[in-house]
């Protein structure tokens, strides 16, 4: 645990009512986590986009609660929704909540734990809260003084199947081999009211994840969608994006630039994979098409205006 156990018990229950009313509060007061090297641990850093990030999560409002997120790479989102889980089994769900978190693959499940993990063995000293803290270190992570746990699972054929969840995770959905089987299974678990966030980066069109954020973003469903670019990361700026590009080429893998580091949706899922077109000339067709008006039929010659399918 950490902070100071100096707080008098009408402090360290002021404190946590408000970790319990707010997850922006309790991000900002309550949660440490490991550094990229995994050798320090850390106050969670508060960047502008996470007051949005925050808003999005905790938000009980019936068109917020089906989100999918659209990310660049080491924008703080995996530790946000680690954080989020433990909030939900810890302190805003009630008794016996069941987060779900479906992950790529065995090894992501487990780390995605071990994040949940670090946050709650490093919870402030002060709160000096007894958690009876149960795990089995690969799938599961239970608080006895909640009964509330967070169960990670690889996305396979079964995952998600016959779970209660009040939230559902799915962690890097772009490269989920039974991603929309998966989906089948657990969505009718939350349409009672629970909460879920779909969040990945870029992996191709014409996918689960992407058919899923286009329809988000176009409001043709019922998920609110969210974009977060690489310069939503405090330092990062056209100098560091250009370094990127020069460690990308010197590897052969320039292509994967906009793939790991959209600066918009659209590039994104455009230039995903090893892409055998001119990028550059699908970019600026891109932005081209949207600046100019479509064609009226009424504009077009008598001869084409019978035909189908031009408009």
């Amino acid at each position: 645990t950490k902070g100071s156990s100096t707080m008098t018990l009408e402090e360290r229950g002021d404190q946590i009512r408000r970790c319990r009313d707010s997850f922006a509060y309790f991000l900002r007061h309550a949660v440490y986590l490991q550094d990229r090297t995994g050798e320090a641990t850390i106050r969670w850093e508060w960047w502008p986009i996470h007051g949005e990030m925050a808003y999005d999560l905790e938000s009980k409002h019936a068109d917020e609660r089906l989100l999918v997120w659209l990310k660049a790479r080491q924008v703080s989102a995996s530790w946000m929704l680690a954080a989020y889980a433990v909030w939900r089994i810890l302190l805003a769900g009630g008794r016996h909540v069941l987060v779900l978190v479906i992950s790529q693959g065995q090894r992501e499940s487990s780390d995605f734990l071990d994040k949940c993990r670090f946050v709650l063995v490093h919870l402030p000293a002060a709160w000096d809260m007894d958690l009876h803290l149960e795990t089995d270190n690969t799938t599961r992570l239970q608080v006895g003084v909640t009964g509330g746990q967070i169960l990670a699972l690889p996305s396979t054929e079964k995952a998600g199947h016959s779970y209660t969840a009040s939230v559902v995770i799915v962690d890097e959905a772009a490269h989920h081999q039974y991603a929309g089987a998966n989906y089948v299974a657990y969505k009718p678990a939350i349409d009672a009211g629970g909460k879920l966030v779909v969040v990945s980066t870029a992996a191709g069109m014409d996918s689960f994840f992407h058919r899923m954020y286009v329809s988000a973003r176009e409001r043709t469903s019922n998920f609110k969608a969210r974009f977060l670019p690489w310069h939503v990361r405090p330092g990062r700026d056209g100098a560091w994006y250009e370094a990127q590009r020069v460690d990308l080429r010197a590897a052969g893998r320039e292509h994967l630039l906009e793939q790991e580091y959209p600066s918009n949706d659209q590039e994104a899922f455009i230039v995903s994979g090893n892409p055998r077109f001119d990028l550059v000339a699908m970019k600026r067709g891109l932005e081209w098409s949207q600046r100019v008006r479509p064609l009226e039929r009424q504009h077009l010659p008598p001869a084409l205006q019978r035909l189908e399918g031009l408009t």
